[in-house]
C-alpha cells in the first residue's frame, strides 16, 4: 500500500467517528496502523505518521472505555516521538504535546494524578 492510502484511511476515520460509527473507525485506524508499521519497517521516516495513528487509535480506545489499550497506544506513540532525534528524523513538538496531553488526561481519568501531572 502507498503512504497516501494510509493517510486517506486515517482521514476517513475522523468522519466515521463523527458519525458514531466507532467500529468502522477502529477498523480504518487498524488498517492504517498496519500499513504504517510496514512502511516504517521499510523507511523510518514514516515513524511520525505511525505515532499519529497510534495516538488517534488511543483516543478511540479511551472513548470506548478501553483505558488499558489507550494507555498502551499513547505510550508507544510517546516512545516513537522520543526516538525521532536519535534516528535523525525531525521531531514534531505539537504532535508530541498532543500525545503527552492525551496520556495525562487518561491517567487523570484513571485517578493516577501523580503520574498525570508530568504529562501536562
Amino acid at each position: 500500500m502507498e503512504p497516501d492510502e494510509a493517510a486517506a484511511l486515517n482521514r476517513i476515520e475522523s468522519l466515521d467517528t463523527e458519525d458514531k460509527r466507532i467500529e468502522e473507525s477502529r477498523r480504518q485506524y487498524e488498517v492504517a496502523l498496519e500499513i504504517r508499521r510496514e512502511l516504517t519497517r521499510q523507511n523510518p521516516a514514516y515513524l511520525p505518521t505511525m505515532a499519529t495513528t497510534l495516538n488517534n487509535l488511543g483516543n478511540l480506545d479511551r472513548i470506548q472505555g478501553r483505558l488499558e489499550e489507550a494507555g498502551q497506544r499513547y505510550e508507544e506513540a510517546l516512545d516513537i516521538h522520543r526516538q525521532l532525534p536519535q534516528r535523525n528524523i525531525e521531531p514534531d513538538p505539537p504532535e508530541l504535546a498532543m500525545v503527552l496531553n492525551n496520556l495525562g488526561f487518561l491517567e487523570r481519568l484513571q485517578k493516577r494524578t501523580d503520574e498525570a501531572y508530568p504529562h501536562f
